[in-house]
């Protein structure tokens, strides 16, 4: 008698799949924190480690492995994180339904974000979520005990995260009193260089000479943008010594000195040999942006290290730049009136000669916004690309927009042919979206009658594993194939709204004036606009009104 106990073995995934019939493709996601620093640790070992578990696991239920994502020296306490994103991204697209993470701190350190995901956000995306270390898989139903269990775990994790920033904090504070430095680049002019239990700065003589010639120049009563004009003729920038070393510059280099950086020169007292550290706080681990601290709470040591300039004269520089700086306000008048509020056009002006946005700035004169463009040129030493008031704009764009409007059919006619079209259109997705849903059914009831004969003995092992796969192939094939159509039916929707929104928008400037072009008008119909040097203008509408008007002239609607 044949051996019959191996026949009706069932693996972890074929109970399953009696049940659901879904066929996982997994995103392995691995992560290692910025914070862990420590030289024994090997950390692209620790992502081999995390992925080779996670690997493991996927083996035994399993669970076709698509993707690793990757995230290095990113921290757990938000999740922007470029590998995440990348994930989440193919989620939605539907190349993965299944995500397995070595433990719940690799897929974050904020509870309440990690909770949402796994509670909310998976489940309605139809994704599978396994921790390994935590025996964590939501396609198990989750009692009260492994809930309460996960909710505590998360809490500790993010417990974890605060004690740790607390801590790099504290001993972050203790080096500033101390007065060594915590930057990451040492000032212009200095080197950082590691002693005792911290970094130390030490001049760096190679650019020396350029430190003692901006103050110099300054004394002498020169601008930042004299001063900047001086610089560029000999040397590099400070970021371009950064990146090469060279001090001084080539025939072919164009960049020049910032004039605007030039005046943070004269502010640092790093110069004059003091360290004033601590100036930007960061709220808490989850904020991507803090803020400046008050004055009295600066960290200043002084005289840490070696000064560049004297004290004499660096203060010197400070009363000359106070005076000149009350004089341009007196003389240009500039705090009367100040506008805070974005301009209508901003990020939609492109310069024509360089391709670049336009810049913006208020006159208090004619009480009206200008753009212009000088390209690279922050020294004002060549002309510029191109100069435009805001009104000059908005006249041509108000214009333009009346002639469109004049060889267009009525507006109810437009209205009447849109909706017909994408009615057509969307039924047609529908029903192509239908016929695939009903091909994989009938693929799913295959595999499953397939399943039945092999628990039946009809059917040998080898034969049902070869048909499986195949069945499997054929039903990834249709779920990718009505994830195109979803995604085009989403695309035709969205452009069915903004399309309608635009010929409304058009339409309904015909009977107004020029003082009816608003923010909210103009980003329902502007695309960009480009700007060219003899002030011709190039509007490019979101829409391009003759292509729908083919599109849709010739069409019939009942």
């Amino acid at each position: 008698m044949a051996r019959t106990k191996k026949r009706y073995e069932v693996s972890v995934t074929e109970r399953k799949s009696g049940k659901n019939n879904i066929f996982y493709r997994a995103g392995i996601y691995t992560r290692l924190s910025q914070e862990r620093k420590e030289e024994y640790r090997d950390k692209s070992n620790s992502l081999a480690m995390q992925e080779e578990l996670c690997i493991k696991e996927a083996k035994e239920k399993g669970i076709s492995i698509v993707k690793v994502y990757q995230d290095y020296e990113y921290t757990g306490t938000n999740f922007k994180r470029p590998a995440f994103n990348e994930m989440m991204a193919d989620i939605k697209e539907r190349k993965i339904n299944c995500i397995i993470v070595k433990d719940l701190s690799r897929f974050g350190r904020e509870y309440l974000e990690i909770g949402n995901y796994i509670e909310k956000i998976f489940p309605f995306l139809e994704v599978r979520f396994i921790s390994v270390n935590d025996h964590f898989d939501t396609e198990n139903k989750t009692d009260d005990k492994k809930s309460f269990e996960v909710t505590i775990k998360n809490i500790i994790n993010d417990l974890y995260a605060k004690d740790i920033s607390k801590k790099v904090s504290s001993t972050k504070q203790a080096k500033m009193k101390q007065g060594y430095f915590i930057g990451t680049f040492a000032p212009y002019g200095y080197k950082a260089v590691r002693k005792d239990k911290g970094k130390v700065l030490i001049i760096d003589e190679k650019v020396r000479e350029v430190v003692e010639l901006m103050f110099d120049l300054a004394c002498k009563g020169a601008s930042q943008v004299e001063i900047a004009r001086e610089l560029t003729k000999k040397y590099t920038t400070p970021w371009q010594y950064m990146k090469t070393g060279e001090v001084l510059r080539s025939p072919d280099n164009k960049k020049q000195w910032n004039p605007g950086a030039i005046g943070q020169f004269f502010e640092n007292e790093v110069y004059i040999g003091n360290m004033v550290q601590g100036m930007h706080e960061k709220k808490s681990v989850r904020k991507e942006k803090g803020a400046y601290k008050p004055v009295e709470e600066w960290v200043k040591v002084e005289d840490t290290h070696e000064a560049i300039i004297d004290k004499e004269t660096f203060f010197e520089v400070q009363n000359l730049r106070k005076e000149k700086g009350n004089i341009q306000r007196e003389k240009y008048n500039l705090y009367t009136k100040t506008e805070t509020t974005d301009n209508k056009y901003k990020g939609l002006l492109i310069c024509k000669h360089c391709g670049r946005l336009l810049k913006m700035r208020y006159r208090n004169i004619s009480n009206e916004y200008y753009f212009f463009c000088r390209g690279e040129d922050c020294l004002f030493e060549n002309e510029v690309h191109c100069k435009i008031r805001e009104s000059e704009i908005d006249k041509i764009l108000f214009h333009t927009v009346k002639e469109s409007i004049g060889s267009l059919s009525p507006k109810d006619d437009w209205k009447n042919k849109l909706e017909y079209f994408y009615k057509c259109q969307l039924k047609d997705m529908e029903n192509k979206l239908k016929k695939l849903q009903g091909k994989k059914e009938h693929k799913l009831s295959e595999l499953q009658r397939k399943y039945e004969e092999y628990v039946k003995g009809e059917l040998l092992l080898e034969n049902y594993q070869k048909e499986k796969a195949d069945i499997q192939r054929q039903i990834c094939s249709v779920e990718k194939e009505s994830g195109i159509y979803f995604e085009k039916q989403k695309i035709a929707k969205q452009k069915r709204r903004e399309l309608e929104c635009f010929i409304n928008s058009l339409f309904d400037i015909k009977s107004k004036d020029t003082d009816s072009i608003d923010e909210e008008f103009i980003r329902k119909i502007i695309d960009f606009i480009t700007i060219s040097k003899d002030r011709k203008v190039i509007i490019h509408f979101k829409f391009d009104i003759v292509e729908e008007m083919e599109l849709l002239g010739g069409l019939g609607y009942e």
